[in-house]
């Protein structure tokens, strides 16, 4: 009977592959809520988001102080009408 020779001292085996595909998957949806919330709202105000955008650029600084002024007044002035 080969049951006896030492598979018996395998048995923990199942229980922390379980644990462990679940905590990855954890891992998984957990990261992907946390980056759903740094989205933009998609029916949110354009103009906000956009404003909210240019500022984000600006302070991590891949935007220089002229494109962000321009950006700016073109975001606040009224749309041209076609």
């Amino acid at each position: 009977m080969p049951w006896h020779g030492g598979l018996h001292n395998w048995w923990w085996v199942m229980p922390l592959g379980t644990m462990t595909v679940l905590a990855v998957l954890l891992a998984f949806f957990w990261a992907l809520a946390r980056s759903e919330a740094r989205w933009p709202d998609p029916e949110g105000d354009p103009a906000e988001n956009a404003a909210r955008i240019l500022n984000e650029r600006y302070a991590r600084g891949e935007i220089d102080d002229e494109e962000f002024r321009h950006r700016s007044e073109v975001l606040r002035s009224p749309p041209r009408q076609p």
